[in-house]
């Protein structure tokens, strides 16, 4: 039997990266990383990237069908105040691939 190992994932700080990947560094010193978990904060700042994602792309990269449905999806569900933290764990990750 071969043992997986289970790598833990800070994901404060992947929030963090995430963040300022889509948003740039701030000119004063703020740590998104304090901003993650289960709550509104968390909520608010990958609901509005994830808008930003839907109207104006991210860069010269274009979006498969997929990954356009997975934004619009998540945006659908954040509408209807039903996202989960496993939904913003997931997105998270989604963000970080890009």
């Amino acid at each position: 039997m071969i043992n997986k190992i289970n790598i833990m994932q800070d994901y404060g700080m992947i929030f963090e990266r995430v963040v300022e990947k889509f948003w740039g560094s701030p000119k004063t010193s703020i740590y998104f990383a304090g901003f993650y978990g289960d709550n509104f904060g968390t909520r608010a700042i990958l609901f509005a990237i994830a808008v930003k994602l839907q109207n104006y792309g991210y860069g010269n990269r274009s979006f498969t069908n997929e990954e356009k449905k997975y934004i619009d999806d998540y945006i659908s569900v954040a509408n209807r105040n039903e996202l989960t933290h496993s939904d913003n764990v997931k997105f998270i990750d989604f963000l970080h691939s890009l």
